[in-house]
């Protein structure tokens, strides 16, 4: 079973670059374009790097199974992402103070983009006449909702700027998530290391 987790772990670092690659260049043309191209080499390079892919996506799926449920492996990979070698009793203090930090370090992050996601912003201008002697609005507002309807509310008068979620899409929350999470994971666990 070690030879077969450590077979998968090599190969999702190996494949990554051919992965990236792939995720890249299909950003810039989608598949009917390359084939549409009637290169037989580019042809083919593309279909080895699917089937890379695929075997890939694969391997991933089965070593986060492997992670959830087997505690070996989550002890290599949690050293692994820390940058320890060896597991004794501090280090073990050590990991706890960092998921800790790392938990509430996430928590404010996820806290901070339901807030973003939840205010609605929008200044307008109001229309011919005016109110008060003032020719715009400043709207601010709190919605949620339990579903992605894409709706926005009307306003009355020429919206200049409006502001009803973050601009950023689901992928990219997700992945700065994660990445926030191992980062401030490895920083304190350094620090950490660094102080005992």
């Amino acid at each position: 079973m070690k030879k077969f987790i450590s077979w998968i772990q090599k190969y999702l670092v190996v494949a990554s670059p051919v992965v990236l690659t792939m995720v890249v260049w299909s950003f810039f043309q989608s598949d009917s374009e390359i084939r549409a191209m009637n290169v037989p080499l580019i042809t083919g390079l593309w279909e080895v790097m699917s089937w890379s892919l695929i075997l890939w996506f694969a391997c991933f799926v089965t070593f986060m199974v492997l992670l959830v449920f087997r505690k070996e492996t989550q002890e290599a990979t949690v050293k692994l992402i820390a940058g320890m070698k060896e597991r004794d009793e501090r280090e073990e203090v050590i990991m706890g103070l960092a998921a800790r930090r790392s938990f509430v370090a996430t928590t404010a992050l996820t806290l901070f983009l339901l807030f973003a996601s939840c205010l609605t912003l929008s200044v307008a201008r109001l229309p011919d006449q005016t109110i008060d002697g003032k020719k715009s609005s400043l709207s601010i507002g709190f919605h949620f909702s339990g579903s992605d309807t894409g709706s926005h509310p009307s306003s009355d008068g020429k919206v200049t700027f409006e502001h009803h979620d973050l601009p950023i899409s689901k992928t990219g929350i997700l992945l700065m998530v994660l990445v926030w999470q191992l980062c401030s994971f490895r920083m304190s666990a350094r620090k950490e290391l660094r102080e005992a």
